[in-house]
């Protein structure tokens, strides 16, 4: 994981104005609460972003690319799903305090 800062305030304003549950936070509100605690990094292809098991103390908010998420069925097989830019992943356990799973 490389961490970026190339992205503007500007950039994340845009960008958080199309994501439902982000689009209605004020400029200010965006400004001072939400971009102090972004912190923007860079994955290469097949790098692993989230591991079951993992603490659940991050909300990912996926700027631009497409994520490929695999979990385990019991019938020992990988269902797999896709996400794309402006998706957000994470948040279950962010919300539960529960490990990734």
């Amino acid at each position: 994981m490389a961490v970026n800062n190339e992205v503007t305030f500007d950039d994340l304003r845009t960008f958080f104005s199309c994501i439902p549950g982000f689009k209605n936070i004020s400029e200010q509100d965006l400004h001072d609460l939400v971009a102090p605690i972004v912190c923007i990094a860079t994955y290469e292809a097949g790098q692993k972003i989230i591991h079951i098991g993992d603490p659940g103390d991050t909300l990912f908010l996926l700027y631009r690319g497409r994520v490929k998420g695999e979990i385990p069925a019991k019938d020992g097989r990988k269902n797999q799903f896709f996400i794309g830019s402006g998706e957000i992943f994470g948040e279950m356990a962010l919300v539960s305090q529960a490990r990734r799973s």
